[in-house]
């Protein structure tokens, strides 16, 4: 429903603020939480790594991925500050702010949660949580609705394409058979997102393996040999 009636990236505008007030107010809630019951649970955690030592270096590796594929959020506010004058000196601020500002919330959480509940919590800290049902409740719903907005920022440029290149580019976007057919494209796609995800049950591997393969060479070793070309 909201790929539907938010149909372009210009109509995310208020979406992407309310997603940013969201994304800070349930993070702050979360870690005060954490720290109050890290204080009565720490002494009873373990925070032994459980496996073999092959065990640990893969877990370790896929880490190491899952980190990667989850940073990669830093290159939308780098391109987005492309689009201002001076170019370059708007794309370090962003990503200074990203790699500081941003890695204390996000490093700030997951060291948290390791401390507060040991080595063996929940991949989703909310569910570790001990306190009111209302919190729970109110958390999980910001969780949700704040990946409803994220998600949909980065499917947005395919929804575009697709809607390009299937709709009446000489009809308004809200004529009848342009609805009908942003109706379909829309479930097609998501239809087929869901199937790929039950297909593919361990998709905390699969970030990894995306990771590993794909964004690792991109981040680190494509930016080093454009370097060394233009050094050279």
């Amino acid at each position: 429903m909201f790929a539907f009636f938010i149909p372009t990236m210009s109509a995310m505008r208020a979406w992407i603020r309310a997603s940013t007030v969201i994304t800070f107010s349930y993070t702050i809630i979360l870690l005060v939480l954490m720290i109050k019951e890290g204080k009565t649970n720490s002494a009873k955690n373990s925070y032994e790594i459980p496996g073999s030592k092959v065990g640990k270096v893969f877990n370790g590796f896929g880490a190491i991925s899952a980190i990667v594929a989850c940073n990669t959020t830093g290159v939308l506010p780098e391109i987005q500050s492309t689009l201002r004058e001076p170019a370059v000196k708007n794309m370090r601020k962003a990503i200074g702010l990203q790699y500081s500002l941003g890695l204390v919330f996000y490093y700030g959480v997951s060291i948290v949660g390791y401390w507060a509940y040991g080595s063996e919590v929940s991949e989703y800290l909310p569910k570790e949580l001990k306190g009111p049902n209302w919190i729970k409740v109110l958390i999980n719903l910001a969780v949700f609705l704040q990946t409803i907005v994220s998600q949909h920022m980065y499917v947005t440029p395919i929804h575009e394409t697709l809607d390009t290149n299937f709709l009446q580019l000489e009809e308004s976007i809200h004529s009848k058979e342009n609805i009908k057919r942003r109706i379909f494209l829309r479930f097609a796609f998501f239809a087929g997102n869901t199937f790929v995800v039950t297909a593919l049950p361990f998709m905390g591997n699969f970030v990894n393996l995306f990771g590993s393969l794909a964004l690792i060479p991109v981040t680190f070793v494509f930016p080093s040999m454009i370097f060394l070309k233009v050094s050279l």
